[in-house]
Order: C-alpha cells, then structure tokens, then sequence
C-alpha cells in the first residue's frame, strides 16, 4: 500500500526499530520502498510530511512509554516504603522480644517496657484538680488612678 498513513505507519515502525535513524537515511530507505502511481520514487516533500507524522507518533508514544514507567516506578517506590515502614504492631512485638529476653540488658527491657506501657496506654494521665479560693474584685477608682499613675511614671524612667 502507498497512502500516506501506511508510508507513516513504516516510518514509525522504523523508527521503533532503529531509534537513532536519521532523517537522511531514513529517506534513503524511504526511496527504495515507496514510489508514486507511476512508479517513480516520491520526494523529499512527500517524506518530511510523512516523516513529521511519524515523528509525532514516535513522541505520543515515548511518552506513553515514559508515562507507564514513571507509574510503575512510583508504585514501586511504594512498596519499598511499606516494607521499610514497621507497623505499630510490628514494634509492640520487638518491644515485646526485648522486654522478654531474660538476658538482655535490666535498662533495655525497661525502656521496651515503659514504650509498650505508652503505646497500649497502661497508665492514664495523672488528673491534678487544683482549686483556689482567690477571689478577682474590681478596681475602685482610687485604685484604677493609683495604678495609671505608677504605670506612668514607670514609663518615664525607661
């Protein structure tokens, strides 16, 4: 076939192929493929449109390619983080084990203690009530004067 869809579609499918092909040769072999109705070769025009066509092809679709990968990267960059991240339960049983260990460190089965302690909140927050019998009474205005005007002469001094 010599419509122009199927010399783009060769082209691309070159160009997949051979992915440094230059333009020059690929009109090269261009020519030794494609001829017109009357059986001569097709120009140089004919092949930079095609080309250009094929060249948008060659970008939509490295672009999928780059696309697809960046996905798949991602997706596994995330399996790497889940599977360097410990769970809370994967703490409490190393917190367990340390704790256990009759022969580890007295500190170190303390400290793995008093952490599982926090994460299963053993202990509640300690309630303090605190009362007061301080009772708040307005100024009178012998009071209010007094205090402006200590405030006053305080700011002349600085």
């Amino acid at each position: 076939m010599n419509t122009p869809k199927d010399r783009q579609q060769w082209i691309y499918d070159l160009l997949i192929r051979e992915p440094t092909l230059s333009f020059t040769d690929g009109f090269t072999k261009y020519l030794l493929n494609f001829t017109n109705s009357k059986g001569k070769a097709l120009s140089k025009v004919t092949f930079t449109k095609d080309w250009k066509q094929a060249q948008a092809l060659l970008k939509e679709y490295q672009r999928t390619i780059n696309d697809e990968k960046l996905k798949e990267s991602i997706k596994q960059e995330k399996k790497a983080v889940k599977r360097n991240i410990l769970s809370k339960h994967d703490a409490m049983e190393i917190l367990t084990t340390i704790a256990k260990n009759a022969f580890g460190k007295e500190n170190d089965r303390i400290k793995a203690i008093a952490e599982l302690s926090k994460f299963e909140g053993w202990y509640e927050p300690k309630k303090i009530d605190i009362t007061t019998d301080f009772k708040l009474e307005p100024l009178t205005d012998e009071e209010f004067e007094v205090l402006k005007n200590a405030r006053e002469n305080n700011k002349k001094r600085t």
